[in-house]
């Protein structure tokens, strides 16, 4: 069982397609790190996830929890406005003043699990990352570009390139949880969005076009629930 990699950094994100953050440990259930994703704005006319690939403003706004989440259960958070405002999704009316941000009528939803465009858990590694820096230096390859959940320095014999598309179809061991490589992760628009420290950028994505067929990162199934911590090797099984 080749050890691959080891974990440089994990992420969480409360909302859907706002900023997250890091942390030093997560706990992983069959549905992905606890808290992921646990927060969505849902178009209220037909009910569907409202995503920054339509309202890329979203991504100028963050999203922190207000109490840790636990596998089956997501508390308030508190999203904080590209203008520097708060809210809080237990506040006091968060419906009207996230609608008017968004330009439509929006409802919150706090359904744990349920707010995935693909598999629970987004990999990414840092090999990647560099392979694109070099590329195309001009454009800034920053991690939160991409969303991913665990982000994987390669210690392997295969260092460079694009590491983790090679894992597809394989199982991984990620501190104490086992993970199923899916499939390859396609990148779309919310890649080039404007962020608070990166500016609107349309040469990432036709950097990835480009030069790995628009995939970058890969989506996993959760085979084992357990902890992930930084530090933490990758193992290939």
């Amino acid at each position: 069982m080749p050890v691959v990699g080891k974990v440089v950094e994990l992420w969480r994100y409360p909302f859907k397609s706002m900023q997250g953050g890091r942390l030093d440990a997560v706990s992983v259930g069959d549905q992905g790190v606890w808290g992921d994703r646990g927060w969505s704005l849902r178009y209220a006319d037909s009910r569907k996830n409202v995503s920054a690939k339509q309202i890329g403003a979203l991504m100028q706004c963050s999203a922190r929890y207000t109490a840790e989440p636990s596998e089956t259960s997501n508390p308030a958070v508190e999203i904080t406005m590209p203008d520097g405002k708060t809210v809080l999704t237990d506040g006091d009316n968060p419906r009207a003043i996230l609608s008017e941000f968004a330009g439509c009528d929006v409802l919150l939803d706090g359904a744990p699990g349920a707010h995935f465009d693909a598999h629970p858990i987004h990999l990414l590694t840092t090999a990647s990352l560099e392979t694109l820096s070099r590329l195309n230096p001009a454009s800034q390859f920053d991690v939160r570009r991409f969303r991913p959940n665990i982000v994987v320095e390669a210690t392997g014999e295969i260092r460079e390139g694009y590491v983790e598309l090679g894992w597809v179809g394989n199982d991984l061991r990620v501190g104490s949880v086992d993970l199923l490589v899916k499939k390859t992760t396609e990148r779309c628009v919310m890649t080039t969005h404007e962020q608070p420290g990166l500016p609107k950028d349309p040469g990432v994505l036709k950097t990835i076009a480009q030069a790995a067929d628009a995939d970058l990162g890969v989506y996993c199934a959760v085979l084992a629930p357990g902890t992930i911590k930084i530090g933490d090797p990758v193992v290939l099984l």
